[in-house]
């Protein structure tokens, strides 16, 4: 990619309230008016194989194929929870949350799951037309419960921080870009909550961002700590509360200092960093686990391959 990297200063996500959660966990249950998808605007997701799609060892896996939904900017008034979709411990969904601020946009998601097991493949086709730095979409794949509208993916989570030694992701994560300028960052976004059942709000945030391309201007805080190593390797941390119209909550996220695209990243080595610098408080709850790509603006693919979380 021929753009702007610097990954010593602070990037411009949104100015908006929600700029860096992607949007929320998902649609609400209620949703009555799904968009339709656009029929044949990608080629289908390869067929899936018959080996394992995890390491971990799974007998008799039921594997499942989401043939992709596509959207884009000549739909009016869009509901997007039709890509909404679960198979085993994994949600998929397109959470395009932040069209308005695209001049044009089209997107399309589409994964292979398998159960027991984990992510064989999922594919995030995106291109949003825009000026601005704010972000556009979040499509991702989801581990777990953010709000308490929608039940959690897994027996897993809510778990408490005080009893949570390991949370490991592993896989294979590539963005690419299709032309430049291209912005946006491929990122784990985490929820906590201060109870045991998820909240139907926010109550703490925290990110990973493994890959990220953003442009000048940048943000409006400054990193609080540099080169801080963990399992590895080593982050830059910027942390705030973060503003809503339903209140704030503490956010904190950690961007490599260099990309990550093989993925073995312990989220609950960052929780516990977050917490022992006073970001998260220690009687929270984990409820969630996203990996997915904010996208700024430009034309890529993400693809995520043998992807589980356990």
């Amino acid at each position: 990619m021929s753009t702007f990297i610097n990954r010593n200063l602070v990037p411009f996500v949104l100015a908006a309230a929600l700029s860096a959660c992607g949007g929320g966990g998902g649609p609400a249950p209620d949703s009555n008016n799904p968009a339709e998808p656009i029929v044949g605007a990608t080629a289908p997701l390869p067929a899936p194989t018959t080996t394992t799609p995890v390491s971990t060892p799974t007998t008799n896996a039921q594997i499942k194929t989401f043939a992709p939904i596509c959207y884009d900017s000549s739909m009016q008034n869009l509901d997007d929870s039709g890509s909404y979709r679960t198979f085993g411990t994994y949600n998929i969904y397109s959470n395009i949350w932040n069209p308005g601020a695209a001049t044009s946009w089209s997107q399309c998601t589409g994964a292979t799951i398998a159960s027991p097991g984990g992510v064989t493949v999922a594919e995030f086709d995106w291109n949003f037309a825009s000026t601005n730095s704010d972000v556009k979409t979040y499509p991702n794949i989801q581990f777990g419960q953010q709000n308490s509208y929608n039940p959690s993916t897994t027996p897993l989570l809510p778990a408490p921080l005080s009893n949570l030694p390991s949370l490991v992701a592993t896989g294979k994560l590539a963005t690419t870009c299709a032309v430049a300028p291209c912005y946006f960052d491929s990122s784990f976004d985490v929820f906590f909550s201060s109870t045991s059942t998820a909240s139907p709000n926010e109550e703490g945030e925290l990110m990973v961002i493994a890959d990220w391309n953003f442009p000048q201007p940048l943000g409006p805080t400054a990193f609080v700590a540099l080169n801080v190593p963990i399992d590895g390797a080593t982050y830059n941390i910027r942390q705030f509360q973060m503003p809503s119209s339903h209140g704030s909550w503490p956010y904190v996220a950690y961007y490599a200092t260099s990309p990550i695209s093989n993925l073995n990243i312990n989220i609950a080595s960052f929780a516990h960093d977050a917490v022992n610098r006073g970001y998260i408080p220690a009687s929270y709850y984990l409820d969630m686990v996203e990996i997915g790509t904010e996208v700024l603006s430009g034309q890529g693919k993400t693809v995520i391959t043998n992807y589980s979380v356990q």
